[in-house]
């Protein structure tokens, strides 16, 4: 009964038997008269049209034959399913019959539903949208209580059509419609429908609607880019040689056209070229595809040298201009050198590769290049061309592919081909069949084959780049790639018939995709070995932090803090080491220094002071009997004290000490290894106190004017000032009995003595001499120069060593200071000294004291106020701006490094903070993968799922 209600609902739309087809191999087009409605066969094509969106769009157009078919349609399937296991055995042949009947019904439903078509696209878009819409509303409303029951009938129907399909090839006779070259065969919207109408009136068919998208490529430049991501964080924490991504390195000889193929892929040339070698190290070049934004539809293009900072350049001939020197910075002594210089590439014109640019081979070197250097050139390109990198192997098309260096070093490490893509280059400058032959892979084949690029003319290459450039205003200044494929598509699309084989690989684009996709396959297959060798690493630094640190975070910034409130609690100490008793000792123990001098010489080498001594103890002579010259050698001392510049001494001994502290500071924790910040710390203090300078002097100086008059002594004071002048010159005495006692330790008891002897004889006898010789330029006699001589000739005169002699004078000197120590001491030990300040001409030593003591108590009471206040005050708060408010983060961040533990601990923690970041992005992306893998089995599982009629067998 099915069978015969199927048959009917096919007689109704006049269908007639076909030969079987399956879906993917009909084809139709858009008749063009009424010879072609007539053709009594036609190859067809059913698209896959949705219930809810295909169907809809073809009600609208078959209006009131669509709904009758749907409603036969839904009877034919309930009346169908009821009865289904009755006609098992045959559906099959039930199957033949509809796709027979349908390929008939086109030539009758195509006529009238084209002829509509067209009406209704003339009438305007708006016209055609409305109905559509409505039509599509409507049907879908009373399709979908069935979509289900049909949905299970939906893949044994489109197996079946395969199955029928594999078993018959097309007729002769069946017309298929040209087709542009690259291009799918465009079809005709009207025979579409009036084929969807027709099977929607034969049969509640449901055909799934989902087109072919971009998802998986989509998914693919995400994968790529993510992972030139992941190997920039890599390379930062130094896991280049552990955990290594796959790269595309580029290797050929130094004439192959290797720079031209990298230029035409950046569409920038940007590399450096010369004479000479001058690519002496690995150029490490990644590509970033920057594409268009609504806040930024035009981005820029522009590169970046990461090791040498942050910066955009847009101007190309810089890159190149850096590129030379930076390849030139290596000797020519050395060759090559294996360290790489990092390049970036931002461009909405490239797609995201890595890739790594090498010194081409070299078969012999020239007399001006050292004899390893091909040697050197081969293992620096053996060791990148290493697994997992790809190689891209570049040869000039005029060369034999025998002789390229590039395919023999490739062969080695990869006998298979399987990571190597060759790119014939130069390929005008051979015949069009014998460069297609070469592309064909045949003689020397490669799994990934060969690509041919012209990229640049052969000859005049400047010349005709800048003609390209001025025949092409639109490109962008200095790009390439309008030009090369102006180039490319003139010669590959002139020698059509030989470069349009099947196989044959040609031009720039088609080499950047392919590019693209071997690049993206080998990371994609090496993601999860990247995933776990990160999850090892990440595991190995958590632990190694866990112990070493107890998982304490610090950053730059908080060691700059800490640092800086460690400084500003010593310099707090060092103000505290600054308070007023503390610089009046300092400039006490200044002044005592310049006593001592004063004394030494007007008093102790006076050979009158013993006198001074004899006349103290006598105590019938009052300070009034005392001879004037006394009185007036301590006038002229304390003058001198008073008027030697006492405020800008002061001052200066003053700031000495600030600087020395710190210095000491530097030396210790938390500067000893921030030598910068010592120099800025050093810089912000003079500039204070050379402010503060010359003021602080000032007032010092006008302080002690007073005192360069009169001197006001009362008693307690006087005894004061004895008491401390004893303790002055005893440790006076000490410091000479020790210098002389370690001359004595030094020389000998009695060889001292004996030259000592020999000394004072000899001083004595040039006394006499001196005399006589005085006497005798006064008498006009001549005999004192024989005495002389003969004095000199006398063989009895012991002779000394000059060394001995001068320690002689030395201990001479000490042991006669020693004396007048001890006599001073006495004096001051005296009643007369005792008794008060009026007895101050016979114990200058107190007296000079005293004033220097009244002048270190008047100094320091200015030199705190106007030196020491304002510098402790200001000196901190310019430390805050000069040291953490002006910094830059690069700037911080080498300060916190220049101390070698905190550097430890920073570069641990920066290493498993962007692990773990590596390890996040790793997951997502393998997660993504996985998902998309479940994805795609399961459409395959519910598309097994869905069992209609035809489904069960």
């Amino acid at each position: 009964m099915a069978s015969l209600l199927l048959r009917h609902a096919g007689t109704r739309t006049g269908v007639h038997r076909l030969p079987h087809h399956p879906p993917s191999l009909l084809r139709h087009r858009h008749p063009l008269s009424n010879a072609h409605l007539t053709t009594p066969s036609r190859q067809l094509h059913v698209r896959s049209v949705s219930i809810l969106s295909g169907i809809g769009k073809l009600a609208g157009r078959t209006a009131g034959r669509g709904a009758l078919g749907l409603g036969v349609g839904a009877g034919a399937l309930t009346w169908a399913e009821w009865k289904v296991d009755g006609f098992k055995q045959n559906a099959v042949s039930t199957l033949s019959d509809i796709n027979d009947r349908l390929g008939t019904a086109y030539d009758v439903a195509s006529t009238s539903i084209s002829s509509a078509f067209r009406s209704a696209t003339e009438q305007g878009a708006e016209t055609y949208d409305s109905i559509s819409e409505t039509a599509s509303t409507l049907f879908a409303e009373t399709a979908v209580g069935v979509e289900q029951r049909l949905s299970r009938l939906r893949e044994r129907f489109r197996e079946a059509f395969e199955r029928d399909g594999t078993e018959e090839e097309p007729s002769e006779d069946t017309e298929a419609p040209p087709r542009k070259k690259g291009k799918k065969p465009q079809r005709d919207p009207a025979p579409a429908a009036a084929i969807a109408a027709a099977a929607a009136a034969a049969l509640p068919i449901v055909v799934d609607a989902e087109e072919p998208s971009n998802d998986s490529n989509e998914d693919l430049m995400l994968l790529t880019r993510k992972l030139i991501e992941i190997r920039s964080i890599l390379l930062s924490i130094g896991e280049e040689a552990g955990l290594t991504l796959p790269s595309i390195v580029v290797v050929g000889s130094q004439s192959s056209g290797k720079s031209s193929v990298l230029e035409a892929i950046v569409g920038r040339e940007f590399l450096p070229k010369g004479d000479n070698m001058v690519t002496r190290r690995p150029i490490e070049l990644t590509l970033i595809h920057t594409p268009a934004t609504s806040s930024n539809p035009r981005p820029t293009t522009f590169a970046e040298f990461p090791s040498l900072g942050p910066g955009h350049i847009t101007d190309f001939s810089l890159v190149q201009s850096t590129l030379v020197d930076l390849n030139l910075s290596v000797p020519a002594s050395e060759c090559v050198s294996d360290s790489p210089i990092q390049l970036r590439i931002h461009s909405p014109h490239v797609p995201d590769l890595s890739l790594v640019d090498l010194p081409g081979y070299v078969q012999v070197a020239s007399m001006d290049q050292p004899e390893e250097l091909k040697d050197k050139i081969a293992a620096l390109c053996d060791k990148y061309i290493r697994s997992p990198n790809i190689i891209l192997a570049v040869c000039a098309a005029d060369v034999d592919l025998a002789n390229s260096p590039a395919l023999r070093a490739a062969k080695k490490v990869d006998p298979l081909g399987m990571r190597t893509i060759g790119v014939v280059t130069k390929m005008d400058l051979i015949e069009p069949a014998q460069g297609a032959a070469v592309l064909t892979n045949g003689r020397y084949p490669l799994a990934l084959g060969y690509v041919g690029v012209v990229c640049r003319a052969a000859k005049h290459a400047s010349s005709s780049r800048s003609l390209l450039r001025r025949n092409n205003p639109s490109d962008e200044e200095g790009a390439l790639i309008g030009p090369i494929r102006a180039q490319e598509e003139a010669f590959f699309g002139g020698n059509g018939e030989a470069f349009s084989r099947e196989g044959v690989m040609v031009g720039t684009d088609t080499l950047k995709k392919r590019l693209m996709h071997v690049l993206e396959e080998s990371m994609a297959s090496s993601l999860h070995s990247i995933s776990n060798a990160v999850a090892l690493e990440l595991e190995e630094a958590s632990y190694q932090f866990k112990v070493q640190y107890n998982d304490r975070a610090i950053s730059a910034e908080s060691y700059v803090a800490e640092t800086l409130d460690q400084l500003k609690a010593k310099i707090n100490a060092l103000g505290k080491g600054f308070a007023k008793k503390d610089v009046r000792r300092l400039l006490k123990s200044f002044l005592d220094e310049q006593v001592l001098d004063l004394l030494a010489s007007q008093y102790w080498v006076d050979s009158r002071t013993p006198e001074l001594g004899s006349l103290a103890n006598d105590r019938s002579i009052s300070p009034d009997d005392l001879d004037v010259y006394w009185q007036r050698k301590l006038d002229a001392l304390s003058s001198s004290l008073t008027k030697s510049g006492i405020g800008r001494a002061s001052t200066q001994l003053v700031v000495d000490a600030i600087r020395a502290r710190l210095a000491t500071l530097a030396a210790e924790e938390p500067l000893l290894y921030h030598p910068d910040a010592t120099e800025r710390i050093n810089a912000t203090a003079d500039a204070i106190l050379r402010e503060r300078f010359a003021l602080t002097s000032d007032q010092v100086e006008n302080s002690v004017k007073p005192f360069k008059y009169e001197v006001e002594v009362d008693r307690a004071e006087w005894e004061v000032g004895r008491l401390q002048s004893v303790d002055l010159l005893q440790r006076e005495l000490g410091m000479c009995e020790a210098a002389l006692g370690k001359i004595r330790d030094a020389v000998g008891g009695r060889k001292l003595r004996g030259a000592m002897e020999y000394v004072g004889e000899m001083d004595e006898k040039e006394r006499r001499r001196r005399e006589r010789r005085r006497e005798g330029r006064a008498a006009g006699a001549e005999d004192w120069q024989a005495d002389e001589l003969d004095d000199t000739a006398d063989p009895t005169r012991p002779a000394f060593n000059p060394a001995l002699l001068a320690k002689a004078r030395e201990a001479m000197f000490l042991s006669s200071r020693s004396s007048i120590l001890r006599l001073r001491l006495l004096a001051l030990k005296s009643r007369r000294c005792k008794a008060g300040p009026e007895q101050k001409a016979f114990c200058p030593e107190a007296f000079l004291n005293i004033v220097a003591d009244k002048l270190s108590s008047t100094a320091v009471q200015f030199i705190n106020i106007e030196l020491l206040v304002e510098f402790f005050y200001q000196f901190p708060r310019d430390l805050d701006i000069r040291l953490s408010h002006n910094l830059e983060r690069e700037e911080i961040v080498r300060f916190a490094r220049e101390n070698p533990v905190i550097a430890k601990h920073l570069a641990l923690q920066e290493r498993k903070e962007k692990l773990e970041l590596v390890a996040e992005k790793l997951d997502s992306l393998v997660k993504l993968q996985r998902d998309k893998q479940q994805q795609q089995h399961g459409g395959r599982n519910r598309q097994d799922a869905r069992r209609g009629l035809f489904g069960m067998f």
